[in-house]
């Protein structure tokens, strides 16, 4: 019959737990590939510093809208987020009239 290897069980156990971890990191990783499509379909253009700003600012917003959305579609939303021309900017660089309540940022936290 079926014998039970603790061993066993446990490396399975782990390597189920690097898989679960390396998929929802790959959920918000930005790969160059997509931070340059991004830049060139909003026409932007910035200088190495402020290229690497702009990119961690852009990373940790997809990040927040990826978990926005996944609260949406658990029906704890009311709407849904995307990447858009303002995805790279801070908050108090975005126009008035396309901010979310500062309630709803959790961007305050980068830079």
């Amino acid at each position: 019959m079926f014998k039970f290897n603790c061993c066993k069980f446990i490396i399975l156990l782990y390597l189920i737990h690097l898989t679960l971890v390396s998929v929802k990191s790959s959920d918000t990783k930005v790969t160059d590939e997509e931070w340059e499509n991004y830049k060139r379909k909003f026409n932007k253009e910035y200088d190495t510093e402020e290229d690497i700003i702009r990119r961690q600012i852009y990373e940790a917003t997809k990040k927040e809208i990826i978990e926005h959305n996944k609260r949406y579609d658990a029906g704890d939303e009311t709407f849904r987020k995307g990447i858009n021309q303002f995805t790279d900017k801070r908050p108090q660089e975005v126009p008035k009239g396309f901010r979310l309540p500062s309630n709803k940022l959790q961007l305050n936290k980068v830079l």
